[in-house]
């Protein structure tokens, strides 16, 4: 990326071969860094990505609340020549995980590959906070969410969250899960190394 933007290279009509990077310059979608400052000059378009949605409850008030690394793990996807925000990740850290608060892709992108784009972004984010796992809440209902999540490899930890149990939890481990065990048969802790 340049200046902190990441610009993904996405051919007319699929956003799915999105996952090669290029530095294209014109009509490619990139990546912003959103802050503070972005989501205020810039709300009407990132509250029009979820305007189709039954329920969404989501206003500016809630992307500037304040949350460990908010900042440096929220993201924007626009569409350079159209001037449009396209999908955006909120994202904070919560202990040794990266929890994704929001996670909304606009109508017209929706099933075209951005949402994989999206899952890239916030694994390399996380990565680069040092965190083992991204964990994530779907409602029940939402099967086509859910589905979409299990394909990029989150499973469910817990089903039956929320006030009313209409939410199911998920994580994607980044890091292996297994233990790795050294013997040392010439150590031993009381004398140290001996040969």
């Amino acid at each position: 990326g340049v200046g902190g933007v990441i610009v993904y290279m996405l051919p007319e009509g699929t956003i799915a071969a999105g996952r090669a990077l290029s530095m294209r310059r014109r009509g490619g979608s990139i990546v912003r860094n959103l802050s503070e400052q972005y989501v205020r000059a810039h709300a009407e378009a990132i509250l029009h990505v979820a305007h189709d949605v039954p329920g969404e409850y989501w206003q500016i008030e809630h992307f500037l609340l304040p949350l460990p690394e908010k900042w440096a793990l929220s993201f924007c996807v626009v569409d350079e020549a159209a001037e449009t925000v396209q999908g955006y990740v909120i994202a904070s850290r919560k202990d040794r995980h990266v929890q994704v608060h929001h996670f909304m892709g606009a109508a017209p992108y929706r099933g075209r590959g951005l949402g994989a784009v999206m899952v890239r972004e916030i694994e390399r984010r996380a990565a680069t906070a040092g965190v083992g796992a991204i964990s994530l809440k779907v409602h029940r209902a939402t099967g086509r969410a859910l589905r979409f999540y299990q394909r990029e490899g989150f499973e469910i930890v817990t089903a039956g969250v929320g006030r009313n149990g209409e939410y199911v939890r998920l994580e994607k481990m980044l890091t292996p899960t297994r233990g790795v065990a050294i013997h040392q048969p010439n150590y031993f802790p009381w004398a140290g190394y001996f040969y």
